[in-house]
């Protein structure tokens, strides 16, 4: 495949509207159709759509960087003299890499490819206001989960209503609740020793996860259904992959023992019910209607194992995500939810992690401990990359092309 991001880059850097980068980008669109149409030997469909999103991935960066520059001089937040320029232009000089410090959705970019954590931090700052309004156009996605800052962790912010706490309490509720631990205590028993076996390893974790959130209080239990539901769709990817390692033999992934699958598939079916009796689970589990693409699965990945390794995840919560993680790539329907979760799951902790620093950078009172931010700053400029990813937008219609593309 051609890369196109260089060229776009370097067309784009010389125009100041964008109506005249509009302009560009669909005369690049209708040269390119027209040399893929007349190439000899005719391409196949395949190779045209891969040549196609090529382009339309090119597209994005330029203009999300179009953007972020725009922003940046809206908000006065230009860098020093010497220190760096609008990504496009840098990409005259291909291959260059400049860091970038993230704020809010915008990234201010550093001309230091080696330079460390601490002199990028040392080296720009911008205003206080400018930093305020960028982190306030930031939206968490609502089919991933929240966060909220607690004790020095970013833990999973609950999503029980007052209704969720009333049915929590109710005697078929609670009768429920005691069989459900009882059968994932069972499950995790039995699938201990598949923590070193390929495919299998979050499945008794998974299980041990479920039956220490069912181990709450009644009145306490409905400030666990977000952490059940998301481990119940993990599982169900579990289940999912079980029956394609039956369909396939001899692959890789080999199937569950007989009782494993038993057990696995008992609380799957039982699992279900219970959740679906609160509210906010039913909205949970209706709401994720589209699948984010698997090419997306990398960026959240890398970015989560640099949070995690900063310490900035609770422990359980920690978890959870990996486990949604691994079973993202599964190619069922638990597994697109746990992936579109998963992802989206992560981004949102980006975004509460820059809010945070946006609080530290404006010193109005807050107390934010200094080790805690600089655990936060280094978690987004090792991750920033990954980070600007899953941030940046792309049109709804790119995703669906780039779904079925892989398939």
């Amino acid at each position: 495949m051609a890369d196109y991001l260089p060229l776009l880059a370097r067309a784009a850097a010389t125009l100041d509207t964008a109506a005249a980068r509009r302009a560009l980008y669909e005369h690049a669109r209708d040269t390119l159709m027209t040399q893929l149409s007349a190439a000899t030997p005719a391409l196949k469909d395949s190779e045209i759509t891969r040549e196609r999103l090529q382009l339309e991935e090119a597209i994005r960066k330029v203009e999300r960087d179009a953007l972020l520059h725009h922003l940046a001089e809206a908000n006065g937040a230009s860098a020093p003299e010497g220190v760096g320029e609008f990504t496009p232009r840098m990409q005259r000089d291909h291959g260059a890499s400049p860091s970038a410090r993230l704020i809010g959705d915008n990234a201010l970019f550093v001309g230091s490819d080696t330079g460390t954590a601490d002199t990028l931090t040392k080296a720009y700052r911008p205003p206080i206001d400018a930093l305020a309004r960028l982190t306030e156009r930031i939206k968490e996605q609502k089919h991933g989960a929240t966060f909220a800052l607690s004790d020095g962790w970013f833990r999973f912010a609950t999503i029980a209503t007052e209704i969720d706490h009333k049915v929590a309490v109710d005697p078929l509720t609670r009768e429920l609740q005691l069989e459900l631990r009882r059968k994932a205590r069972e499950l995790a028993e039995r699938t201990l020793r598949l923590s070193g076996q390929v495919g299998w390893r979050g499945l008794g974790e998974a299980a041990g996860l479920i039956t220490k959130a069912l181990s709450r209080p009644a009145p306490e239990i409905a400030d666990e259904i977000g952490t059940v539901w998301r481990l119940s769709i993990s599982l169900g990817g579990f289940i999912e992959q079980d029956a394609i390692a039956r369909s396939k033999p001899g692959g890789a992934v080999e199937p569950l023992e007989a009782d494993a699958l038993r057990f696995l598939s008992d609380l799957g079916r039982t699992t279900d019910p219970w959740i679906r009796r609160f509210p906010a689970s039913r909205i949970l589990g209706d709401e994720v209607h589209e699948s984010s693409p698997r090419s997306d699965v990398e960026p959240a990945a890398k970015f989560f194992r640099c949070a995690e390794q900063a310490a900035l995840f609770q422990d359980d919560d920690a978890k959870i995500i990996r486990i949604a993680l691994d079973a993202s790539d599964r190619g069922a329907a638990c597994a697109d939810k746990a992936r579109t979760w998963s992802i989206l799951a992560v981004r949102n902790a980006g975004i509460a992690m820059i809010r945070v620093l946006g609080v530290a950078a404006a010193d109005d009172g807050t107390k934010i401990e200094t080790a805690l931010v600089d655990k936060i700053e280094k978690a987004v400029l090792d991750g920033e990359r990954d980070l600007l990813e899953l941030l940046s937008p792309r049109p709804r219609i790119l995703n669906i092309v780039v779904r079925r593309s892989e398939e």
